[in-house]
């Protein structure tokens, strides 16, 4: 049975949409990437990566998470009646209708107990990847650095200032910082932490030397993992991104949004041409070399460091499903600037 069907998508030429069979692709257990049978695999560490497409603009997703970080200060009510209220308002003047009210309370609610929650908007595609970790990626720390603290300039002229009072009114001390060979004060340092997510690197190898299952199988997962890690033109001007991944590594790490990076699959041996039982001829080598980079969205935290003690991979969540985020469309009737995309100009306040 093949990994996956395909379907045309949104009836832009050339663009396809893939959707799994099972409910998992279990390379670690199920594909020829050694020759020990599937009871010796069983204490080889598994990398369980769990696929999303993105389903919101991420301009909307930043406005819906920074309105939440002002909800948690000041309060979610205040916040839905005002500042959310506004937004949804002046969208709905250019023709999208954001609907944040809709959902807003139920992102608020969560940005206490889950200071992550909302940051991607998306919707699992159904492909889940079960692999066989072979690197030698371990842990690392560099998540920020220690720096002073930024004064505004604004602020700095009246520092300089009571600092010239206050040495004015002891005398002394002017003089003995004229006569001390050298001057400093100590400035305390705060943490910074980085923008930048970590890297892991994945690495395999799979033959074709076996069954013709196997050659199946393997051609199959190098073209799912290939096609979901390309970006797709729906429109002169629109895009659909390359998928987002969460992931888990048994026993080491765990991470709620990384995507998948630097994807080479070389053949390795001799080269054959094969016809496959739809009746296309492929090329296939005698195995394939697969790797690829895990570049974390968010920097590695306690947060997700504490998968090692609770086991929950889910536990911090970071890509909200599309039934928990604000509902976008457009009305193609709207005036949107000086123009009209279609009939008339509709009458906005009296939607209001």
């Amino acid at each position: 049975m093949s990994l996956y069907t395909a379907k045309d998508q949104s009836n832009v030429k050339g663009l396809m949409e893939l959707s799994p069979t099972s409910p998992g692709i279990d390379v670690l257990r199920d594909f020829a990437w050694t020759a020990n049978p599937e009871n010796a695999r069983r204490e080889v560490p598994a990398l369980k990566l769990t696929e999303f497409k993105l389903t919101r603009s991420q301009l909307l997703t930043q406005t819906v998470y920074h309105l939440r970080s002002i909800a948690d200060a000041v309060g979610a009510n205040e916040v839905t009646g005002k500042a959310v209220k506004k937004l949804d308002a002046a969208a709905a003047e250019i023709g999208v209708n954001v609907n944040l009210g809709e959902k807003f309370g139920e992102l608020a609610a969560n940005t206490s107990t889950n200071p992550y929650f909302g940051l991607y908007a998306g919707e699992e595609t159904g492909f889940v990847y079960n692999i066989p970790y072979l690197s030698n990626d371990y842990w690392q720390t560099s998540v920020g650095n220690w720096g002073q603290v930024e004064m505004k300039t604004d602020i700095l002229p009246v520092d300089i200032a009571l600092g010239a009072v206050a040495s004015l009114a002891k005398k002394d001390d002017i003089l003995d910082r004229f006569r001390a060979p050298g001057v400093a004060t100590e400035i305390p340092k705060t943490f910074k932490p980085t923008t930048e997510g970590q890297t892991t690197n994945v690495q395999l190898v799979l033959y074709n030397t076996q069954t013709f299952e196997d050659v199946i199988n393997n051609w199959e997962l190098c073209f799912v993992l290939t096609h979901q890690n390309l970006y797709g033109r729906t429109s002169i001007d629109t895009i659909d991104v390359p998928s987002v991944y969460k992931y888990a590594i048994s026993g080491l790490k765990a991470m709620g949004a990384a995507v998948l990076q630097n994807l080479k699959i070389q053949s390795l041996g001799k080269t054959r041409t094969l016809i496959f039982p739809d009746g296309k001829k492929r090329l296939i080598p005698d195995a394939y070399h697969i790797s690829f980079s895990l570049v974390d969205l968010l920097p590695y935290s306690r947060n997700f460091h504490s998968f090692l003690i609770s086991g929950d991979e889910d536990k911090v969540q970071v890509i909200t499903d599309t039934a928990d985020s604000p509902t976008v469309s457009v009305d193609p009737n709207t005036y949107i600037g000086s123009q009209t995309l279609q009939g008339d100009v509709p009458d906005v306040a009296s939607q209001q």
